[in-house]
């Protein structure tokens, strides 16, 4: 690459870069990586990384605000959401970052632990699930993502929320029912629809991303992922509405996105009625 391209050089950060750590320059390489060993491991993820931004700049900048404002609306308040919105964060980031150098199916499950972790943490927002969240936030005790599901369904608290969504099909929370021809509810189906890419199941790996061996850079894996990743980030924002029903609702909105191509009219109506 011509060296006046901005990607073209690596950067590495001083100690004062950082906010916290020693101050020392650091110390020089203690065993470095043969050339060949790094050309083989960076060479593919690389060229990803610059075809990606070539052509994806605006997504990629979009993904990179929306993490932003992410950070932000984690707030500083240590509530039951407080922990699991920074480890989602973790995992946003993580996914867009694997997503720019070609890693679709990583980038795909990064957006399940999202899910997950954000699920739960709205069902231990709730008093009768106080006990069992902080268990599970210690290793003292299991609290699954269906668990979690389970609860939110029947929660006391969310009782006109679940009742207004069953009107016109399920609550986010709602199992299938197979018997009366019902899918299960919004984040139950994105949920699983996500774990086909956690999983590696035939059809969702990243050979069968790729068509290839790789990483290679796929124009249509890249624009899914960029959906998804609005998607789950939107289901995320309902989340946050329900446990804190007081928060800047613009502020939240703005991690919502309302296109037909993004979420779903049952997204929509949860997130107009969550915190209302």
């Amino acid at each position: 690459m011509p060296l006046d391209d901005f990607r073209a050089v690596r950067i590495v950060l001083e100690p004062d870069d950082f906010a916290l750590g020693p101050e020392e320059p650091d110390p020089p390489p203690t065993d470095l990586i043969p050339a060949g060993t790094w050309r083989a491991i960076t060479g593919l993820s690389d060229d990803v990384a610059i075809r990606t931004s070539d052509h994806n700049g605006s997504a990629l900048t979009q993904v990179y605000s929306l993490w932003s404002r992410w950070v932000t609306a984690t707030g500083e308040r240590p509530d039951a959401l407080f922990d699991p919105m920074l480890d989602a964060g973790d995992d946003l980031q993580n996914s867009f970052f694997n997503a720019l150098h070609g890693y679709y199916r990583a980038a795909f499950s990064s957006l399940r632990g999202v899910i997950e972790v954000m699920t739960i943490g709205t069902c231990g927002t709730f008093a009768k699930n106080n006990q069992l969240y902080d268990d599970w936030r210690t290793g003292e005790a299991e609290l699954s993502f269906g668990t979690a599901c389970d609860r939110l369904c029947s929660e006391p608290l969310l009782e006109g929320f679940n009742r207004k969504l069953r009107e016109s099909g399920q609550s986010l929370f709602d199992a299938a029912d197979r018997s009366r021809g019902l899918a299960g509810g919004h984040v139950r189906r994105w949920y699983r629809s996500l774990c086909n890419y956690a999983h590696s199941k035939p059809g969702f790996a990243e050979g069968d991303l790729w068509s290839s061996n790789g990483p290679v850079y796929v124009q249509e894996a890249f624009g899914q992922w960029h959906r998804a990743w609005l998607h789950a980030v939107s289901v995320c924002a309902v989340l946050i509405l329900i446990v804190r029903p007081k928060a800047d609702r613009q502020e939240i909105a703005a991690l919502f996105s309302d296109r037909a191509e993004v979420g779903t009219q049952d997204l929509l109506r949860a997130f107009d009625l969550a915190g209302a």
